[in-house]
């Protein structure tokens, strides 16, 4: 009797959803939501899928989870955090991997004084938000400006949200 040696099949297993490869834009998308993922290699054997989105306040957004009863008010929190993070983004006070372009235009077209004025006064309005949800802000920072999840802080991030909506004036 001949053994009948087994070849070893790698199988691509991420999950009970189904996943459709987009080979030209080298992305997986979930066909339930068209959610984007790309596959990310963090240590030698391991991969991972990591979702393809600008920031978790769109997620939050998308499902409904800023106010999962009213689509204004859901709409109205999502400019609230959106304006945090372009405050945070154009005072550049967080990592990026990739620079803010609108600052390279004005370094390339404009001179030092505009952008140590941009970055003071953008800075000095974040402040100002930050501090007028000052029972809140750790939550804001830690949704809007890191990319981190709210958790079983969402109920406060709501709260800081609609505070936030109150000091820009959000109709």
């Amino acid at each position: 009797m001949v053994k009948k040696k087994n070849k070893k099949v790698i199988v691509s297993d991420f999950g009970s959803s189904q996943l459709i490869q987009d080979k030209k834009n080298n992305q997986l998308i979930r066909p339930v939501d068209n959610a984007k993922f790309h596959v990310v290699y963090p240590m030698k054997g391991q991969r991972h899928l990591q979702r393809i989105d600008d920031h978790i306040l769109i997620l939050y957004k998308k499902r409904k989870l800023l106010d999962p009863i009213n689509q204004e008010s859901n709409d109205k929190r999502y400019l609230a955090g959106a304006r945090i993070r372009d405050l945070a983004d154009r005072s550049n006070i967080h990592d990026r991997v990739i620079p803010n372009y609108d600052s390279f235009l004005v370094m390339v077209y404009g001179g030092q004084e505009n952008i140590a004025v941009d970055k003071y006064d953008t800075y000095q309005e974040l402040h100002k938000a930050l501090v007028f949800a000052v029972k809140y802000n750790n939550i804001i920072w830690k949704c809007c400006v890191n990319d981190e999840k709210a958790g079983n802080k969402m109920e406060d991030f709501r709260k800081g949200l609609d505070l936030l909506i109150e000091y820009f004036k959000i109709k």
